[in-house]
């Protein structure tokens, strides 16, 4: 398996519009953040997390000319705003191609995107497939047991998506013990940590290292990272086996 961090920034990126890059030093291109997404890659297909509204951008610096799947942890404008894109896979290869999303994060990308779903315009045809999946029961996709584990956002929910020893978890605040516990023999997590201070939707540093330092993945990433947060200044505060994520990061499982 390897999963490529798309984008690792927060709903603004880093710069935000102005040119504001906060703490983060513009000189060191690990600093300029994308919104979030990743993309997973296994046993041939490919398995895209989330639509951010750079995806043009991210598809186009690392090289990706096709799809397979779509997983969504939830319908903020910084996960789903990119959806539009993956269309032109669509018409080239003429196929739908698959979405799964708890139910009410369909029901915000049927009502936002209706189209994409069900047309009847002839020059623009749909091109996703719709699957509802139930929060903390694993499902088959191309194979695999996907596992969503709900979690909390603050204002709303949100799912990790845990695949073979892979989790993703960004736009969480806290987990109940039943989902944490499913977090455990990971070798890779990519995780939450916007800030050093709390917030009220995501998670911050000390308590993303305090699940860490619980879950004991093998390696662990940080990711939705403000400005705030400097890439290097960041890493210097974590233990060996957690890096700050950046744009392109590249893993092995």
């Amino acid at each position: 398996m390897k999963v490529t961090v798309l984008g690792c920034g927060h709903s603004a990126g880093t710069p935000m519009i102005g040119n504001l890059w906060g703490n983060c030093d513009p000189q060191n291109p690990k600093n300029k953040r994308t919104r979030p997404s990743v993309l997973v890659e296994v046993n041939g297909k490919r398995i895209l997390i989330d639509t951010a509204p750079d995806l043009r951008t991210q598809f186009l610096n690392n090289n990706i000319d096709d799809i397979d799947a779509i997983l969504f942890t939830h319908a903020h404008s910084d996960h789903v705003h990119g959806l539009n894109d993956v269309g032109i896979i669509s018409r080239r290869d003429n196929k739908l191609i698959p979405v799964y999303a708890a139910e009410s994060t369909m029901r915000e990308l049927k009502k936002s995107f209706d189209y994409a779903f069900a047309s009847d315009v002839s020059h623009y045809a749909a091109f996703l497939e719709g699957h509802t999946i139930e929060e903390a029961k694993p499902f088959k996709l191309f194979d695999l047991n996907i596992l969503p584990i709900p979690q909390d956002h603050g204002f709303g929910p949100s799912l990790t998506y845990r695949i073979n020893n892979f989790a993703y978890s960004t736009d969480v605040k806290c987990f109940s013990d039943v989902s944490f516990e499913k977090l455990r023999g990971l070798d890779l997590w990519v995780v939450d940590c916007l800030k050093e201070t709390e917030h009220p939707t995501h998670s911050h540093l000390a308590q993303t290292l305090r699940w860490i330092e619980d879950i004991k993945p093998k390696h662990a990433v940080l990711t939705h990272m403000h400005p705030l947060l400097d890439y290097e200044a960041l890493k210097a505060k974590l233990p060996p086996h957690v890096v700050p994520g950046y744009d392109g990061l590249q893993l092995s499982l």
